[in-house]
């Protein structure tokens, strides 16, 4: 093993930092097996000696050459092997002394104690996994405390996509739009409208692009009564029957661009 001296001191440095979480694996692997912990601590031992040596050989000088200590291609193994062992340790020990997974499920707990637990569908796409959501009545208002996937739905089991983890911003995320906003032709900014005048307003927009581009017969003198300047897409939650009726509906007003966005 050669190079510069400064090269040596980084390394003991690093294989201390090293050994000192190797202290922490063979402490736990005491607990656990004490006869693989004997073997353990002996190869800690050597390699804390390598480090040490490494040290020293960079504080006699910074200039002057100097012998370094030999490690055998052995010795470097069993090194490496030492550290492999330690990290498989960490899954079967834990150095805190306490499973922090328990700690979180109480802290998970405390926050929903005595909460309304309310069931639900996630709204997102066409699977229907189910959801369960935590409310409490708090100044006269309900507080979305936790959604989570319900684990007695055949559907999902309680498993969630990460669309459906994230659901419960929908109704706390600081983006959501409340009420129905409308912008007039021509205007730059949103207005805040009542649902009443939205719906009419949906209701006049269908039937003049109805009316502007219906076709009674195609070029052949064929019968077709449709309107090519309307398109439909159809939710993503449907059920069979939603759809069928909405389809339906669509058609009797001569709609032929339909789909359904029936998928993930």
């Amino acid at each position: 093993m050669g190079g510069h001296s400064r090269q040596f001191e980084d390394l003991g440095g690093d294989l201390l930092i090293k050994l000192r979480l190797l202290d922490l694996r063979a402490a736990a692997l005491c607990r656990l097996a004490p006869a693989l912990a004997e073997g353990f601590e002996e190869l800690v031992h050597q390699a804390r000696n390598l480090a040490s040596a490494l040290r020293t050989q960079n504080c006699r000088s910074r200039t002057v050459p100097s012998p370094m200590p030999e490690i055998t291609r052995r010795e470097f193994l069993k090194l490496g092997a030492a550290g492999t062992a330690g990290m498989a340790l960490v899954p079967l020990a834990n150095p805190l002394g306490f499973d922090v997974a328990a700690a979180k499920k109480r802290a998970l707990d405390l926050r929903i104690s005595g909460a309304k637990e309310v069931h639900s569908i996630c709204p997102y796409c066409a699977v229907g996994c189910a959801l369960i959501a935590y409310t409490k009545e708090a100044n006269g208002k309900t507080q979305l405390l936790q959604i989570e996937g319900d684990p007695d739905s055949p559907v999902n089991e309680g498993r969630l996509c990460p669309k459906g983890a994230s659901a419960m911003q929908l109704a706390t995320s600081v983006r959501r739009v409340e009420a129905p906003m409308y912008r007039a032709p021509g205007s730059t900014s949103w207005e805040k409208k009542d649902w009443d005048f939205v719906l009419d307003k949906i209701a006049q927009n269908i039937k003049a692009s109805r009316d502007n581009t219906f076709v009674a017969q195609d070029a052949n003198g064929n019968v077709v009564n449709r309107t090519e300047g309307i398109a439909f897409a159809g939710g993503a939650a449907f059920s069979s029957e939603e759809g069928y009726f909405a389809t339906k509906l669509m058609r009797g007003l001569g709609l032929i661009h339909l789909e359904q966005q029936a998928r993930v």
